[in-house]
């Protein structure tokens, strides 16, 4: 069934039905947006997750994390008695921002769906951030308590001592000292509440209220605050199952496969990918939730072995990871049955792979979202991915896309005049952000009016194209493109080649300061543990490169700028490859060894 069938097919449903698609109006920065939406969905997160543990069996395993398990009526429980602490021990109401800092413990997740039940907003921090970062994300956010683990309360302590904010503290096995006389234990707050119902829902508070402010790593500057309503996150989560279980069959796949029995997280829950697509997806579908400490590629294998995921969700990388340690077949993989995710392209090579590797019947996909979109926001898998492995996909029901360019210095947007043409890559929908919390100028210069398409579309940053039939093929970041010599260079598509050599495991393209031509090709290359440094010289990848007459000859770096290593390429706490920092890195490498002119 194609998105376009299904988004009919959901339109058409009787109105009382859960998956019942229709039009309603709601705001998007300073515009107004009139689309579709699950008009039957619950009308905030606390709604939607109450549905869904009422549905659960309150004696299955809900949180699982280093092999100590919680049943769903357990953290039933413990969200009822922390719900209840807030309002009434830390006097937090609606709209109040609370903060969460920490591993991916069983905390986090209790935490999270704790505060939003009470109507107060969610603010997950990244936790590799320490010192000056902390200081900025509690700051910027006007947070009135933390959530964090021992180590995160190390790092917060000069912003909760400047701040005057009170924290809950969890797992400080190394007794990390107070910072402030205001420092409490998670499980005494929770003790102290434990058996007490949960606080009502403000009822003031609507489905286009805020409900979450996740803040984004940019290329410069501070980071952004991201806010999400709760009409956004509910959506998202909301579809995945209800879609699924109406329309199982017409899409290829069991109803059972829409309910997981486990999912492993192993990206960070401060990430949407985490958040939305995982745990909060789990919540929804009365799943197990694992929850990895963080990305270790045997302990992923040993986990699928015992629980049995039936789908694998993170980044590309780690899919490779898996694949490619040397004890992938000591362990049971046979129950995967779709591995993929995003944040980065996926190397042809691999989507070829996914089915020989795990024999279960898997099949390799890909997506497509970002924090301001609650994720992702197309989807693509199987046949229809081997027949297009370059494309992420066609937008889900919810959501619609253009392809437009910026024509005039106050951004005004322009459409492509064809398919397959490229241009920035705009979204609008439900599951689009509200607005960038308290930076105005960026919210109107991120959410946008497109000619003859109307106000509230929000530029993605990502050069794209949309073929006929509506698939989208990411070709680059537009702050990624190599400007050589005025022609321009997707490092995406350069990267695709390298990776067709047998010996490649890993490839990132940049651009190499150049003092004639302004940039050039630079490319890092990194090997397979079977491969040799003999296998792929620089002059070998060139000629490999050359002989498969794949690019022209303006996109194809010298040997000497083409760098090979055994490491692997640096990443982020999610397991995406940090393109910004590896070109940096490399810049200065070159400019240190005086190479900064180039041979035409």
């Amino acid at each position: 069934m194609s998105m376009s069938a299904l988004r009919s097919a959901l339109q058409a449903l009787p109105d009382d039905h859960a998956a019942k698609l229709g039009h309603e109006t709601w705001p998007c920065g300073s515009h107004k947006v009139t689309a579709l939406t699950f008009v039957n969905a619950p009308r905030n997160l606390r709604s939607a997750i109450s549905h869904s543990f009422e549905k659960a069996d309150p004696s299955s395993p809900c949180l699982i994390f280093q092999g100590a398990v919680k049943t769903y009526s357990e953290v039933a429980a413990e969200i009822s008695a922390l719900g209840a602490a807030l309002v009434h021990d830390f006097n937090i109401g609606a709209g109040d921002r609370v903060a969460i800092s920490m591993r991916n413990y069983p905390e986090w997740c209790i935490s999270f769906l704790a505060i939003t039940s009470i109507g107060a907003i969610i603010v997950p921090l990244n936790s590799l951030w320490k010192g000056a970062e902390m200081t900025y994300g509690l700051q910027d956010s006007g947070t009135k308590l933390l959530f964090c683990d021992g180590e995160r309360l190390g790092y917060a302590a000069d912003a909760l001592k400047q701040l005057q904010i009170p924290a809950i503290v969890c797992h400080n096995d190394k007794g990390v000292a107070s910072p402030t006389a205001k420092v409490h234990q998670y499980n005494a707050v929770v003790g102290e509440r434990r058996g007490q119902p949960a606080p009502p829902f403000p009822a003031h508070l609507g489905r286009d209220d805020i409900a979450a402010i996740f803040y984004t790593s940019g290329s410069t500057g501070n980071p952004k605050g991201v806010c999400q309503t709760h009409r956004g996150i509910t959506d998202q989560i909301w579809g995945g199952v209800e879609i699924y279980s109406a329309f199982a069959k017409q899409l290829g796949m069991p109803e059972t496969e829409a309910k997981q029995s486990a999912l492993v997280c192993a990206v960070p829950l401060f990430h949407v990918t985490g958040s939305h697509h995982i745990f909060l997806s789990a919540m929804m579908s009365q799943s197990k939730l694992v929850l990895m400490y963080k990305w270790d590629p045997l302990e992923a294998l040993k986990m699928i072995d015992e629980h049995k995921p039936q789908k694998w969700n993170g980044v590309p990388t780690m899919v490779q990871d898996l694949m490619e340690h040397p004890d992938f077949d000591k362990y049971d993989t046979s129950s995967m049955k779709n591995l993929g995710g995003g944040g980065a392209p996926t190397p042809q090579s691999q989507v070829e792979k996914v089915s020989k590797k795990f024999t279960g019947g898997a099949k390799a996909s890909n997506g497509y979202g970002l924090t301001e979109t609650n994720g992702g926001i197309c989807g693509i898998s199987g046949a229809e991915y081997s027949k297009r492995p370059t494309s992420c996909g066609q937008p889900q029901p919810l959501m619609e896309v253009c392809i437009a360019n910026e024509v005039t210095e106050d951004g005004e947007m322009e459409l492509v005049p064809a398919a397959n043409t490229r241009g920035e890559l705009c979204i609008r929908g439900s599951l689009v952000m509200q607005e960038y919390w308290g930076l105005p100028k960026k919210t109107a210069s991120s959410l946008v009016q497109v000619p003859s398409k109307g106000g509230g579309w929000f530029r993605t940053g990502d050069i794209a194209m949309l073929d006929e039939e509506g698939y989208i093929f990411i070709v680059d970041r537009i702050k990624d493109l190599i400007i050589r010599g005025g022609e321009n260079i997707g490092c995406a598509e350069v990267e695709s080649v390298f990776f067709t050599h047998p010996a490649v495991l890993e490839v990132s393209c940049f651009g190499l300061k150049d003092t004639r031509l302004g940039e050039r090709v630079g490319v890092c290359v990194v090997i397979k543990d079977s491969a040799t440094f003999a296998d792929a010289t620089p002059a070998a990848l060139l000629a490999h490169v050359l002989d498969s007459n794949l690019l022209a000859k303006f996109k194809i770096p010298q040997a000497a700028d083409i760098f090979v290593q055994r490491e692997k390429l640096d990443r982020g706490e999610t397991g995406k490859i940090l393109k910004r920092q590896i070109r940096l890195r490399f810049n200065e490498m070159v400019s240190k060894a005086a190479g900064t002119s180039s041979k035409m």
